[in-house]
């Protein structure tokens, strides 16, 4: 199993498992504390994410895509993070009375308090987990990742069980950082506490301010449709669209974090090594979209019974807003690598114009709440899309000399590939409105995903999709587990 394989399943387990701690935690702690406390927590926290922007201020991906990290460049990284952290960490330990008072609530600055030291302590630990992702050692990765969110799920219940109230979530928080930061000391402690060094820290502010400037406005987008539809057209309209953007991000964020969480020290690691960052975004996107643009199909074909079987009729408006999102984000689907293939490349002034002109351009179109409703609003938003994709195609033509045409001869396959994959529920679809069913039961909605995975299997093999060689390799693979015959040796 090559290296990249292997960093894919390893990655994809370590979230999958982390996601289900966190959804242990969360039922367990719903059940502990009351939504006010859960709620005077998520306030503070979200008070904290813009923080997080600031306090890696790009240094992390730095480390991965710089051609060569000595000893000294490596003590500088530590030594600007330490800086911007411990003084994003005063900022909000000095803003915490004044957050309590806008709130009127004294809880928001005792979370602030303790949530500010988690900002002290990670960049002792992060320009470690930084140079074992440039290693691609996701098995250190996932063992720190997993560990962490066992200390933290173990904290944040022993003290609810023992009435901390939503300090008990502030407390694990913190408990979570310590041991990632201790279980990364102990795994590279030549590299850990290293003598501060302001030499060389230009080339890397440089860097960093510009994947800052990206990094807040993507932040800023994405806070953007609560902001705006909640002021424009209301909480309930938030919700719906909310609701219908969850749909779609579970391909295009969920999904999609996996692969971009190896893709960018892979690709990074193959352009050191003198390869053309053409040829190995193609590979990757081209394997990438065969997956994601068929299974984006089908939610946007099945959206309205998946909506109302997980969620009740109440939420039956989210519905078409989720297939129109979903098919959107089909046309932008070959671009979900393109952001780290920048920053791999080292062409982060690229990237951060990208982001500023496709943020931008979303806010203004979200903004159009003001004078149209929900629904006219997001069929306004495919105008966006079309134009985030020739912005895509233009960077990526600048940046590595890709275009449209050489593109699209690596990805057509994928495109045929949806079309195939729908036929099944798409049928089962119709002949659920012509008898007067509802499709919207546990049993048809498994039925649509048999059927959309049996015909995309087969349009993987009829149309010669490079995936098939993946599907051949995870089949010998696993025939190698199975009990052998009597003739076989």
């Amino acid at each position: 199993m090559t290296t990249v394989r292997r960093s894919l399943l390893i990655n994809g387990a370590s979230q999958g498992a982390s996601f289900l701690l966190g959804l242990t935690g969360s039922v367990v702690v719903a059940r502990l504390l009351t939504p006010e406390e859960i709620g005077l927590f998520s306030v503070s926290l979200s008070l904290i994410a813009f923080g997080h922007v600031f306090r890696d201020f790009g240094i992390g991906q730095y480390l991965v895509q710089a051609a060569e990290i000595s000893r000294d460049r490596l003590r500088s990284a530590s030594t600007m993070m330490i800086l911007i952290s411990w003084s994003v960490a005063l900022l909000f330990f000095l803003a915490r009375q004044p957050a309590a008072g806008f709130y009127q609530n004294a809880g928001i600055a005792e979370i602030l308090a303790v949530l500010a030291l988690n900002f002290a302590i990670l960049p002792f630990g992060a320009p470690l987990l930084s140079m074992l992702r440039r290693e691609m050692r996701f098995d250190r990765i996932a063992l720190v990742s997993i560990s962490a969110n066992v200390v933290q799920l173990a904290v944040t219940v022993s003290l609810a069980l023992n009435g901390f109230s939503y300090m008990s979530m502030a407390w694990g928080s913190l408990a979570g950082v310590l041991a990632t930061t201790a279980i990364l000391v102990a795994m590279r402690p030549a590299d850990a506490l290293l003598m501060p060094r302001l030499a060389g820290m230009r080339e890397i502010f440089h860097f960093g301010a510009r994947s800052s400037v990206a990094s807040l406005a993507g932040q800023v987008g994405s806070a953007a449709p609560d902001l705006i539809i909640g002021g424009t057209l209301g909480f309930a309209e938030v919700a719906f669209y909310s609701r219908a953007w969850g749909v779609m991000n579970l391909v295009m964020s969920d999904f999609t974090n996996i692969v971009r969480g190896v893709f960018f020290p892979a690709f990074a690691r193959r352009v050191r090594e003198g390869a053309s960052p053409s040829a190995i975004y193609l590979q990757g996107i081209t394997q990438l979209t065969g997956l994601t643009v068929p299974l984006l199909a089908v939610f946007a074909l099945l959206a309205e019974p998946l909506i109302h079987f997980l969620f009740g009729s109440q939420w039956d408006r989210s519905a078409p807003l989720a297939s129109l999102l979903c098919a959107y984000a089909m046309l932008t689907a070959p671009f979900v690598l393109t952001g780290v293939a920048l920053v791999a490349c080292g062409k982060i002034d690229i990237f951060m114009r990208t982001q500023l002109w496709i943020q931008g351009i979303r806010i203004l179109v979200i903004s159009t709440t003001v004078i149209i409703d929900l629904e006219s609003m997001v069929l306004v938003l495919g105008l966006a899309y079309c134009i985030e994709v020739n912005i895509y195609l233009a960077a990526m033509k600048k940046a590595i000399g890709l275009g449209f045409s050489g593109l699209f001869r690596c990805i057509w396959r994928s495109y045929a590939l949806a079309a195939i994959a729908v036929s099944g529920p798409g049928m089962l679809l119709v002949g659920s409105r012509m008898t007067g069913m509802y499709p919207g039961s546990f049993w048809q909605l498994t039925i649509a995903g048999i059927l959309a995975m049996t015909a995309w299997l087969i349009g993987v093999y009829w149309l010669r999709h490079p995936l098939r060689s993946e599907i051949e390799t995870l089949r010998r693979h696993l025939s190698a587990f199975l009990p052998k015959g009597k003739g076989e040796r």
